[in-house]
This record gives structure tokens, sequence and C-alpha cells, in this order.
């Protein structure tokens, strides 16, 4: 598999799937060495997500990417290389939210630029 074809599933797919494979396995009944060899296969055809991965994928969520605009650089990560998200992250998020909210619910036609934005999310 193509490795950008692991962001168009998404990272945290893969993690799903190597969890669900291993349970269909032990559920089987499927011998515990039988059960490595398998999993060693899956992992060599479909390796298991990096923990950065699993979080750059969480920042393309459509509500992220429209939130934060051109500000997701300022993420964390991108300074220190965390995978998780930290209360500097949470602050930025509510910055960037409450900015969309002002400029949503500005002008005449706030009410549909307000369904035009939450049709791009979801």
């Amino acid at each position: 598999m193509d490795p950008q074809d692991r962001y168009m599933f998404g990272a945290e797919y893969f993690s799903n799937l190597h969890r669900s494979a291993l349970n269909i396995l032990k559920q089987a009944g499927v011998p515990e060495k039988l059960q490595k060899k398998y999993m060693a296969r899956i992992n060599h055809e479909l390796p298991l997500p990096s923990d950065e991965d699993i979080y750059l994928n969480s920042l393309e969520s459509p509500f992220l990417i429209k939130i934060l605009g051109g500000r997701k650089q300022e993420l964390s990560f991108f300074r220190t290389g965390r995978t998780d998200f930290t209360k500097e992250d949470s602050r930025l998020i509510m910055e960037c939210l409450k900015k969309k909210s002002e400029d949503l619910s500005q002008g005449p036609n706030a009410l549909e630029a307000m369904t035009k934005f939450m049709q791009g999310v979801f």
C-alpha cells in the first residue's frame, strides 16, 4: 500500500485494524505462536501508524481545518514535537473558535454564513 493511502483511511483506522485482527485471532482460538506469525505479516503489509501519524491525521479534521485556518502551525506539535493537545493548543483553538464565531455572526447574511460554514465541517 502506498504510504499516502494511509492518510486517506486515517492512521487511527490502521491502529483499530491491528487491534481487531488480533482480537479475531484470539477469539478464533488461534494458538499464540500462529497469532504472532499472522500479526507479523499484517505489520509487514500494513505497518502500525506512529503517534505522530495519528496526531497529524487528527489535524486533518474538517472542524480543525476550518477553525484554525492558517494558524495550524502554531500548535505545540510544530514547536515541540508533542503528539497530544496541550493547554496552549486548547487556548489557541478557543481563540480561533471565538474569532470564527464573531466573524460568522457579523452582517446581514450571518445565518447563511454559519450554514455554509457548518456544511463544510460536517
